[in-house]
């Protein structure tokens, strides 16, 4: 008799568990298919590169020293990894 009122608790626990697990899943589940995909360029595939304002591409991140000839539209961001460590550690020894 207290092996059924034991997996009765039991029962309940997985339920609870599983409800708190999945409790914000329907709302990532929305937010992420509403996101527009993020196109960054490589060096091999810069020549290829589709800033396209009708498909979405409003934003390039380029890592590179390549200039990158896009519509008006399109804002590039160009950044450097190695400057931007330098900066972080100029500002760390700061």
């Amino acid at each position: 008799d207290q092996d059924f009122v034991l997996m009765d608790s039991l029962d309940e626990a997985i339920v609870a568990l599983d409800a708190s697990a999945h409790k914000w899943e329907k709302w990532w589940i929305n937010r992420l298919s509403s996101l527009q995909p993020v196109q960054t360029p490589f060096i091999s595939s810069l020549k290829s590169v589709k800033a396209d304002p009708e498909a979405g591409v409003t934003v390039i991140f380029n890592y590179t020293e390549q200039l990158l000839q896009v519509p008006p539209e399109v804002t590039v961001h160009t950044s450097s990894p190695a400057v931007d460590l330098l900066y972080a550690l100029y500002f760390y020894l700061s």
